[in-house]
């Protein structure tokens, strides 16, 4: 089945696709978020964690970096990859040092970064734009805040004006809750709210806890690239109905395996720069399909929409079987 609302892809409108990387870096339990510039074409004014597009530049930091080791070691700490997981780390870094002057010795931070998630945006977002979508791979760093390096990070953290207008500290829970509560000012993309939403338990536990909690789910709930899917039959063109990997609807379902128990609905009635979810609801049965570490402590809550601007996003409390 095919919408008629969605595009045919042919071979000169297919998508076209930009690799990325995006780092969570945490001082303690607090993270470093960003607020992307209101001119930006993709995702104005969302609060964002530092990152952008993969660079030849940082491919031959790669090539480079692995070359020069006489380190054997195979561990995952000392050992960080592949020449391309080692390309997307410096990439991540370099971008963080482009976009809050935060400048982290890579040599050591690449082998300290751990693997976290992939998003890919979907097909028909990513057909709207000349630029097309973004693959980007998400990496978390945590550091003790009573550290010296955490110091000279929050000494030299500060946003760029450019790309981003505005950088915060802030916890987890804290980002969380401000968005439930709707100010006005809180606009998170969905790669970012479940990854926030994922690890804000671990986020007052310290650094090695984070960076677990990160291992493990890169290993089980974010085992699979995740990228969304519209569920053919009851979508329209103003109500866009996206399952994730493990749902019934997707392409990739293994029951038994995958916890992606819940679906994302768009009203897209507003303009279509506007597309952006300030809405969000977790159904209580949730609680049933995840770890009992993995159950957000706001199951079940209900953020109303705080920008008549905006479009809003739910959880279908449709579940498959």
């Amino acid at each position: 089945f095919i919408f008629e609302w969605l595009p045919i892809f042919t071979e000169m409108s297919r998508p076209r696709w930009s690799q990325s990387a995006s780092i969570l870096l945490f001082l303690g339990d607090k993270i470093c978020m960003v607020r992307r510039s209101g001119s930006s074409r993709f995702m104005p004014h969302a609060l964002v964690f530092p990152g952008g597009k993969l660079e030849e530049d940082d491919e031959k930091w790669a090539r480079e970096y692995l070359a020069g080791r006489t380190n054997r070691c195979c561990c995952s700490r000392c050992n960080p990859g592949d020449v391309t997981d080692l390309a997307f780390r410096r990439c991540a870094l370099r971008e963080l040092k482009e976009e809050t002057s935060i400048d982290l010795d890579v040599s050591e931070a690449v082998s300290r970064m751990v693997y976290l998630c992939q998003f890919q945006t979907p097909d028909y977002e990513a057909a709207k734009t000349k630029k097309g979508g973004f693959i980007t791979r998400f990496y978390v760093y945590a550091l003790e805040s009573d550290s010296r390096t955490a110091q000279s990070v929050r000494a030299a953290a500060i946003s760029d004006g450019r790309e981003t207008t505005q950088l915060v500290w802030r916890s987890p829970s804290q980002i969380l809750k401000e968005y439930e509560a709707g100010g006005g000012i809180m606009l998170l993309p969905p790669p970012q709210w479940h990854t926030l939403t994922m690890l804000q338990n671990a986020a007052s536990l310290g650094p090695e806890a984070i960076a677990a909690r990160a291992r493990r789910l890169s290993r089980s709930y974010f085992r699979y690239p995740i990228k969304p899917r519209p569920i053919p039959g009851i979508s329209t063109p103003s109500r866009i109905i996206l399952a994730y990997p493990g749902d019934c609807q997707h392409d990739i379902y293994k029951p038994m395996d995958l916890k992606w128990k819940f679906r994302f609905t768009y009203h897209t009635g507003k303009p279509s720069k506007d597309w952006r979810p300030n809405s969000v609801e977790i159904s209580p049965e949730l609680a049933a399909m995840l770890e009992s570490e993995d159950v957000p402590e706001f199951c079940g809550l209900h953020c109303n929409p705080h920008r008549r601007a905006y479009t809003s996003l739910v959880v279908d409390r449709r579940f498959c079987e």
